[in-house]
Parts: structure tokens; C-alpha cells; sequence
């Protein structure tokens, strides 16, 4: 379980580094945007560390945290109107070029939390949250890779 798991959770700890050197400068919508990844990559950093380590797995702590990734997946397409893609924010252009593909990766990371969140409450285990976990950090994944300028 720990291999599959080594992408997902490289990717959290790596937005999170990021995101910290990347906001100096920020203003209006741009640092809003970055504080709310900023804060997703925390939690999504929260739930990998109890993968990492399955005995310090906090139910609440979980739903908190799928709440939080729920909530902001929610917000994304407000965060990045039109014309909001200037230093030193990371947006693509391929944002707006492909708009409905972009929000719709917002609502697959939405409903991913979702459906983690309630695996978590109906009581499974840890390792039966996994692929609603993957699904999650792809959903991440998949977004930085086609809506966002590479590092």
C-alpha cells in the first residue's frame, strides 16, 4: 500500500514547499488562490502523513481535513477570474482555453473529497480509503499538470 502511495503524497509534500516560496509578492485574487492551495496541500499533507503512518489516523481530523479540500475544490473556479494569471501566479493560460475542463477537475476533486469524507464517517479503515485518497491527490495531480506554468 505504502508504493502506490509514494506519488500522491510526494505531491502533497512538494506543493506545499512550493506554495510557501511561490506567494511573496502575491496580492488580491492571486494570493487568495495561492493561500487556498496552500491550505488544500496542508490537509491533503494531513491525510497522507496518517497513510504514512496509519496508526495516527484521526477520523476527525480526516473529515476536517476532506471538509477543508471539499470546500476549497469547491471555490476554485471563483479564485481564477479572467485576466488573473499575472506574477507571480502560475496559472496557464490553458485555464481559460479550456475552462470547462478545468472546472470540471474542480468538481472531480470535490466529489473525490466527498466520497472520502464519507468512507471516513461510515467508519472504513484507513487502507479502504486509499483509492478515494488517490483519486484525490490525482485530481491535484492532474490539474498542475495541465493548468498550471511548470516550475
Amino acid at each position: 500500500m505504502i508504493k502506490s502511495l509514494v506519488l500522491p503524497i510526494g505531491l502533497c509534500l512538494g506543493i506545499g514547499v512550493t506554495a510557501v516560496i511561490a506567494h511573496e509578492g502575491a496580492t488580491g485574487t492571486v494570493k487568495e488562490r495561492m493561500e487556498a492551495m496552500k491550505s488544500m496541500a496542508g490537509e491533503m499533507k494531513a491525510l497522507a502523513d496518517m497513510f504514512k503512518a496509519p496508526d495516527t489516523f484521526d477520523r476527525d481530523r480526516a473529515v476536517a481535513a476532506s471538509q477543508a479540500v471539499a470546500s476549497h475544490a469547491e471555490s476554485i473556479p471563483d479564485l481564477f477570474p479572467e485576466g488573473s494569471d499575472h506574477s507571480p501566479s502560475k496559472a496557464s493560460d490553458a485555464i481559460w482555453e479550456d475552462w470547462d475542463g478545468f472546472a470540471a477537475d474542480a468538481v472531480s476533486l470535490k466529489d473525490a473529497a466527498l466520497a472520502f469524507e464519507v468512507g471516513v464517517k461510515d467508519g472504513a479503515e484507513l487502507a479502504e480509503l486509499k483509492p478515494e485518497f488517490a483519486a484525490m491527490a490525482s485530481d491535484c495531480q492532474s490539474c498542475h499538470e495541465n493548468f498550471r506554468v511548470p516550475e
